[in-house]
C-alpha cells in the first residue's frame, strides 16, 4: 500500500500489456524530451515513472513529476539511473516498433523501458478541479488543440490506436464526496468498470479495488485506504480550497469498505442511526450519484403490517423540499408479501415464517439531526421556518406526523449563512383528520400535546410539538422545561406567561400561540408562517439569494443549459463547460441584454436545478424554482438580473404573481 503522507487518493496501474506499452511510450516521451519542450509536462505530474528492470522493487527511485535539479520537472538522478541500465538493443527495438502514425508495436514486456502508475492526489489537483481528472490521449491537433491536450492522465501517445478518445472520460468528486467516472466524448467510447460496460453517463466507484478499461487499455484502480482520518481531512480541504463547496458528510464520502452492501442500484454504507425497530444507513445511487438513506427493518409476522403501512405512506407523501422522498424498497427474499413457504413439500411448511430484512431507500440524506447539533443562531430562524413549511405541506395533504422532535428533524446541509432541514421518520404518521388516543404507543412524551393521550386529537398536535422544538431552539438552548406537560401544569403556565409578555413580532410570542393548551386556540402552520417573525425569515432568505419576496423556495436557475443557447443569445459565457454543455464553472462575462425565447429556456432546463449561491449573488441574478403563471412567449434577459434593488419585481415583469422586493444594493459587476 502506498503512503497517505503524499495526499494520495488513488492510483491507476496498467493491467494488460497494451496499457503497459502505452504507459511506457508516454513515459519515454517525457524522459527523452529536450530541455524547454513542454509536451506531456502536465501529464508527468500525475505519473509515477520507474525504470522497467527485472527484479525491480518499489524502493527504487521514481519519476513522478517533481521538479528536478535541471528545472525540467524530471528527477535527473532517476533519469541517469534509467539511462545507465538501458541497453542499446532495447533502444533500437523500441524505435523500430513505433510506427509513423504513432501506433505502438508489441515487443516482449522485458523490452519496455518504463513502468509505473498514474496517481490522483489532493496535493496535485487537476487543471480544472471542478471537473476532475480528464483521461484520454489528448487533443493535440492544431485545429482542436487544448492546453496540455485537454487531459490530465495521458493514457497513450496522440493518434495511438487503442480505441481511446482524445478526452475519453473523467474522474471527479461529486458534492457528496464520492469519486465518479463519467464518459466525456460524444463518440460513445467504451468504459468498463468491473463487469459494467457503458458508453455514456457515469458510475460511482464503489469498491476499494476495481478493474477499469478505456477502449483496449485496462487498469487496476485502487483507493488509498491506509489512513481514513487523514483522507477525510484532505478531502475537506480539497472541497473548500479547490472546489468551493461545503465539505461532504463523512458517512457518504468515506472510501469504499468491504462492509458496504449493494441493494439494487444503491450502495448502502455505514450506520448513521439506530432506533428501537430500525437502523438507518447512508446510501448512494451507483449510477446517478444521488445521496440518500436506507432504513432497514427485520420483518416478522408481527411487524409485517406496520412495515407495509409505512412503505405505502412514504409513497404517498407530498413532494416538498422539507419532506422525505421515497425511492425504492428492497426485500431480502425479493417477495414483498413473504409469510412462509406455500409448498407443503418444503420442510419449513409447518414452521413460523423466517425473519426477513427489508430496506426502504429515500432521499435526501440528513448529515445529522437537531438532537445532535444545534446550528448557529443566524440560521435557526430559517430552520424553524422550514420545519413549519414541511408541517404545512403534510397538513395540506391530510397527514398528521405525530412525532415531531429534534431527533426526527434532519439537517441536510448547514453553514453560518444557510441551512436545509427535512422532516424524518414517518413511522407514526397517519393520513386522517382526527385520531383516537393510544397512550404509550405514539409519539415521544416530552413533545406530546396535553390532549394526545386522553381525547381525540387532530393536526394541531404537530404544531404543539413544533412549538416545543422552537422553545429549545430559541429560549432554553436545547433543554426541556418538562418531561410530561400534563404533570407540570404550573411550570407550563409560568412559561406561557413569559412568552405572551414578549413583543407581538417576537418569536416568543409565536411560540406562545403554538403552545396554547386548548388545541382550538393553537395557531395553524399556515398562519404561523405568516407571523411577523417567520415572515422576516422569508424576506431575509429572498434578499440573500436575490429572488422575489414571493418566492419562498428559491432555487438557482443556471445550472444546466446547452452552451449553444448562451453563445447564440450572447448571454453568460462560461469559462469551463462540462459534459453535454452543462455549465459547471465560473462565468467570465457579465450577461449581455438580448431577447431569448422562454420555450428554449425551459427545454434547455435553464429554469431547473441548483447552483452555487455565491455565483448568483456575485452577478445579482434572480433565482426561482416554480412558476405561478406562464410568462409571455419571449421576454428580456434583463429580467434575470438583480433589478430588485429598484423595487422592480422580475416576476411581475415576466408575468409572475409576486410582490416587489424592497431595495438593496445590487452586486452586479
Amino acid at each position: 500500500m502506498f503512503s497517505s503522507s503524499n495526499q494520495v487518493i488513488a492510483r491507476l496501474t496498467p493491467a494488460n500489456y497494451e496499457a503497459k506499452r502505452a504507459y511506457n511510450d508516454v513515459a519515454t516521451r517525457i524522459v527523452d524530451r529536450t530541455p524547454g519542450m513542454s509536451d506531456f509536462l502536465h501529464a508527468a505530474h500525475f505519473m509515477v515513472i520507474k525504470p522497467h528492470l527485472r527484479g525491480q522493487t518499489d524502493a527504487q527511485v521514481v519519476i513522478d513529476g517533481r521538479k528536478g535539479a535541471d528545472g525540467t520537472g524530471i528527477d535527473t538522478e532517476a533519469r541517469e539511473t534509467e539511462a545507465e541500465t538501458e541497453t542499446e538493443a532495447e533502444t533500437e527495438t523500441e524505435a523500430e516498433t513505433e510506427t509513423e502514425a504513432g501506433e505502438p508495436g508489441m515487443p516482449p514486456p522485458d523490452q519496455l523501458r518504463f513502468e509505473g502508475y498514474y496517481k490522483l492526489s489532493f496535493g496535485t489537483p487537476p487543471s480544472i478541479p471542478l471537473l476532475g481528472w480528464f483521461i484520454g490521449i489528448g487533443r493535440w491537433d492544431a485545429k482542436s488543440a487544448k492546453p496540455n491536450g485537454g487531459v490530465d492522465l495521458q493514457l497513450a501517445l496522440p493518434r495511438a490506436k487503442y480505441e481511446v478518445a482524445g478526452r475519453h472520460a473523467r474522474l471527479f468528486f461529486d458534492k457528496t464526496g464520492s469519486l465518479i467516472i463519467r464518459v466525456v466524448s460524444d463518440r460513445s467510447p467504451v468504459v468498463v468498470l468491473g463487469n459494467d460496460e457503458f458508453t455514456c453517463g457515469q458510475r460511482v466507484i464503489t469498491q476499494s479495488r476495481n478493474r477499469i478499461s478505456f477502449g483496449r487499455l485496462s487498469y487496476f484502480f485502487e483507493f488509498d485506504t491506509s489512513d481514513e482520518e487523514e483522507y477525510q481531512r484532505n478531502l475537506r480541504k480539497f472541497f473548500r480550497n479547490q472546489l468551493g463547496f461545503q465539505p461532504p458528510a463523512p458517512d457518504l464520502s468515506a472510501t469504499p469498505s468491504p462492509w458496504d452492501t449493494k441493494l439494487g442500484d444503491w450502495l448502502v454504507r455505514g450506520t448513521v442511526g439506530k432506533g428501537a425497530f430500525a437502523t438507518v444507513s447512508a446510501a448512494k445511487h451507483t449510477i446517478t450519484g444521488v445521496a440518500g438513506a436506507a432504513k432497514s427493518f427485520v420483518r416478522t409476522r408481527e411487524s409485517h403490517a406496520a412495515i407495509a403501512k409505512e412503505i405505502e405512506l412514504l409513497k404517498s407523501l407530498p413532494v416538498h423540499p422539507q419532506i422525505l422522498r421515497f425511492w425504492d424498497v428492497q426485500y431480502e427474499r425479493q417477495d414483498p408479501w413473504f409469510a412462509g413457504p406455500a409448498d407443503d413439500g418444503d420442510e419449513r411448511y409447518q414452521f413460523r415464517a423466517r425473519p426477513e430484512r427489508v430496506a426502504i431507500i429515500y432521499t435526501p440524506f440528513a448529515r445529522t439531526t437537531f438532537a445532535e447539533f444545534l446550528p448557529p443562531e443566524p440560521v435557526r430562524l430559517a430552520a424553524f421556518q422550514q420545519v413549519l413549511q414541511g408541517i404545512l405541506a403534510l397538513h395540506t395533504e391530510g397527514f398528521i406526523h405525530r412525532d415531531i422532535k429534534p431527533s426526527n428533524l434532519g439537517i441536510v446541509s448547514s453553514s453560518p449563512e444557510q441551512i436545509h432541514v427535512v422532516i424524518l421518520d414517518y413511522g407514526n404518521s397517519v393520513r386522517a383528520a382526527t385520531c383516537d388516543p393510544k397512550p404509550g404507543s405514539v409519539g415521544t412524551i416530552p413533545f406530546l400535546a396535553p390532549e394526545m393521550e386522553s381525547t381525540r386529537y387532530d393536526q394541531s398536535v404537530d404544531i404543539w410539538a413544533c412549538g416545543i422544538f422552537g422553545l429549545g431552539l430559541f429560549v432554553t438552548k436545547g433543554s426541556l422545561r418538562w418531561q410530561n406537560v400534563v404533570h407540570a401544569r404550573g411550570e407550563y403556565d409560568a412559561t406561557l406567561v413569559d412568552l405572551q409578555e414578549k413583543s407581538p413580532a417576537s418569536v416568543e410570542k409565536l411560540l406562545g400561540q403554538m403552545l396554547a393548551w386548548d388545541p382550538a386556540e393553537r395557531i395553524s402552520a399556515e398562519f404561523a408562517l405568516k407571523h411577523n417573525y417567520t415572515a422576516k425569515a422569508a424576506f431575509e432568505s429572498a434578499r440573500d439569494s436575490g429572488c422575489s419576496y414571493a418566492d419562498m423556495q428559491a432555487r438557482c436557475i443556471l445550472r444546466k443549459c446547452p452552451l449553444a443557447i448562451w453563445q447564440k443569445q450572447h448571454l453568460l459565457v462560461p469559462e469551463y463547460v462540462g459534459d453535454s454543455g452543462s455549465i459547471v464553472g465560473h462565468f467570465t462575462q457579465v450577461p449581455q441584454l438580448a431577447r431569448i425565447n422562454y420555450a428554449s429556456m425551459t427545454s434547455a432546463s435553464l429554469l431547473q436545478g441548483e447552483g452555487p449561491a455565491s455565483l448568483y449573488r456575485y452577478f445579482g441574478l434572480i433565482t426561482f424554482s416554480s412558476l405561478e403563471t406562464a410568462p409571455p412567449p419571449s421576454f428580456h434577459p434583463a429580467h434575470l438580473l438583480g433589478q430588485s434593488a429598484a423595487g422592480v419585481s422580475i416576476f411581475q415583469g415576466c408575468g409572475f404573481k409576486s410582490s416587489p422586493l424592497p431595495s438593496r444594493q445590487s452586486s452586479t459587476r
